[in-house]
């Protein structure tokens, strides 16, 4: 718990606010709102974040329609979730913060189920909590997810405080290094703590002399996966962390999603390896991240070979091999040797 928190015991009541970055969805942005001010626990104030619209959210009009607890903020140019998310939180002047993408919505007791758990639980830093689709593709959706969070739970030595609430503590991280379900990506958390995750990325991230230094890291955080990567940096920062089975927050998939779109895969696969680059390069002078430097240096190994099979069969060979090579770099493994012979072959044999 951060030092400027109260003390949390079973009348503690803090203020939250609900961030929402929203951008040219306007037929999706009514309902978020409703879900976040619709709450059985108050909700103190819903902070929008507009990043750069081509019309931009009014907050007039969303005042005239919901009253004073609603804030607009606009970027003047798009800067992407992780910049939305950080200006909402550093912008809010509630003690809580529980994100919600602007398609998206929370089960309407998602608030009051986190308080309830953070009051019994006081030295839990962190709550995040089980996610359910909504919309024509939820059924593949739902499955990967509640297989990746049972994953995530045995590799993390997830234990049970009560039935229904996990906890981690020393090995969530490496757990996170090879996958991110989406119950893991949202969280309920103190905007006090959510600051200083983000200072240390952004801290991590100047380490880059292409970066240069920890302001000019907040427009270096653009892209999709931001909202992964940033639970990773929690999972060092944050001693005890809690997870809540119950599904609290709501995903619509109905391909709608900036990042769901299946011609995003390279451009996924290039964000996971550049985060992954800076991890690492953190590992080098990082007391947190030196304990991990191996797993660290084999997950980016991972992501090199996934990208090498996707330029390869891309048509693209040169970035194939020189992906493979830095594969080789970080972990020698017999099946990227094995792929490299493959790849001097004609390419009839495949």
């Amino acid at each position: 718990m951060s030092p400027l928190e109260p003390e949390r015991g079973s009348d503690w009541s803090p203020t939250v606010a609900v961030i929402i970055p929203t951008k040219d969805r306007p037929e999706y942005l009514d309902d978020a709102i409703d879900s976040a001010l619709q709450q059985t626990y108050p909700t103190n104030e819903v902070v929008i974040v507009d990043d750069g619209s081509k019309v931009p959210v009014s907050q007039a009009e969303l005042r005239k329609k919901y009253g004073v607890q609603i804030k607009v903020l606009r970027n003047d140019a798009s800067r992407g979730l992780a910049y939305s998310r950080n200006r909402g939180v550093e912008e809010c002047g509630s003690e809580y913060v529980i994100h919600l993408d602007d398609d998206d919505l929370l089960r309407e007791d998602a608030i009051e189920t986190c308080i309830a758990v953070l009051r019994k639980h006081t030295d839990l830093e962190l709550l995040t909590f089980a996610v359910k689709g909504f919309d024509k593709n939820s059924n593949h959706f739902n499955k990967v997810q509640n297989d990746g969070l049972e994953k995530v739970i045995t590799l993390g030595e997830g234990t049970e405080l009560e039935p229904g609430i996990i906890l981690f503590e020393s090995y969530l991280f490496p757990a996170l290094l090879k996958r991110v379900p989406m119950a893991m990506q949202r969280t309920m958390i103190s905007a006090s703590k959510w600051n200083e995750v983000s200072l240390y990325r952004r801290e991590i991230y100047s380490l880059d002399s292409e970066v240069g230094d920890v302001e000019s890291a907040k427009y270096r955080l653009t892209g999709p996966l931001r909202d992964s990567e940033w639970v990773k940096y929690a999972a060092l920062l944050c001693k005890k962390i809690g997870l809540i089975k119950d599904e609290l927050y709501l995903q619509r998939c109905g391909n709608q999603g900036y990042s769901s779109r299946p011609e995003n895969k390279l451009l996924h696969q290039s964000q996971e390896v550049d985060i992954l680059k800076h991890l690492v390069l953190g590992a080098e002078h990082d007391v947190y991240l030196k304990k991990w430097k191996e797993e660290l240096e084999e997950a980016l190994a991972t992501k090199y070979f996934a990208r090498t099979y996707q330029y390869f069969h891309g048509d693209e060979r040169w970035k194939a091999y020189l992906d493979l090579i830095s594969a080789l770099r970080k972990k020698i493994k017999w099946k990227y040797l094995r792929f490299g012979f493959r790849m001097l072959l004609p390419r009839t044999k495949y």
